[in-house]
C-alpha cells in the first residue's frame, strides 16, 4: 500500500502524454494509475497462478508503474521476468521500484525490437489498446506454447476487446479459457479438454 501511493505521488512528474492520451481516447479513464495496474485482488491472483504453475520463465506486455511487476516477480526470485514496453519513463520508474523492493530478476526490453520469447507466463496489459493487445496474442500463437499460460488484461473494455477475446478462445491451440472479467486466462496444456468458463471474481 505504501509503494502504489508512492507511485501515485510521483506519477505528475513522468512524462508519458502519449500514454495518457491514448487510455482517455479509448476509455475515457481520469486515473492513469488504475488504467495501468490491476486491482489488487487481481493482483494476488497472479502471484498464487505463478506459485502453482512454476514457468520457467515471465514475459509482461505493456505499461506498468512496477506495480504488476511486483506481482509477477515476488513469487520466484530464481524466474526471470522479462519487460516489454516502450514508455521509457515508466522503465525508469520501475527501476527504481524494482531496486527499493530489492527485485532482481526483471529485466526491461524494448518491444520495437522484440524477440522470440518463448516464455511460459505471459500477462499482456493493454486493455485500451485493442490492435497492441492482438499484435501480441498473434505474437505468442505464432510461437511453440503447449504448456503455457497467457492472461489479457481488460476482455471487456470495448467492443474490439470482447471480439479478440472471443476469438482466441476459439482457437483450437487453447484447451481451457476462463473469463474472470478484469482479465481472461487461457491455458495451452496439450493434455487438457477443451473448456470455457466464466467466473464472478
Amino acid at each position: 500500500d505504501r509503494l502504489s501511493n508512492l507511485i501515485k505521488d510521483n506519477m505528475d512528474q513522468l512524462e508519458i502524454q502519449t500514454l495518457r492520451d491514448s487510455i482517455l481516447i479509448s476509455s475515457g479513464r481520469k486515473n492513469l494509475f488504475k488504467a495501468v495496474e490491476l486491482p489488487f485482488r487481481y493482483g494476488k491472483l497472479l502471484f498464487r497462478l505463478i506459485s502453482e504453475f512454476k514457468p520457467k520463465s515471465i514475459s509482461y506486455y505493456g505499461p506498468s508503474f512496477g506495480m504488476n511487476i511486483l506481482y509477477l516477480a515476488l513469487p520466484d526470485e530464481n524466474i526471470p521476468v522479462n519487460i516489454f514496453q516502450s514508455e521509457n519513463s515508466l522503465g525508469q520508474f520501475g527501476n527504481e521500484t524494482f531496486k527499493e523492493q530489492g527485485i532482481t530478476n526483471v529485466c526491461i526490453h524494448d518491444p520495437e525490437v522484440l524477440i522470440d520469447h518463448t516464455d511460459e507466463f505471459v500477462f499482456i496489459n493493454f486493455p485500451f489498446s485493442p490492435n497492441e493487445t492482438d499484435k501480441f496474442i498473434k505474437k505468442k500463437l505464432d510461437l511453440p506454447c503447449n504448456n503455457d499460460v497467457m492472461i489479457i488484461r481488460g476482455i471487456h473494455e470495448s467492443e474490439q476487446m470482447e471480439s479478440i477475446w472471443k476469438e482466441i478462445i476459439k482457437s483450437e491451440r487453447v484447451r481451457v479459457s476462463l473469463d474472470i472479467f478484469e482479465i481472461g486466462i487461457v491455458l495451452f496444456k496439450t493434455n487438457l479438454q477443451k473448456e470455457h468458463f466464466i467466473l464472478r471474481f
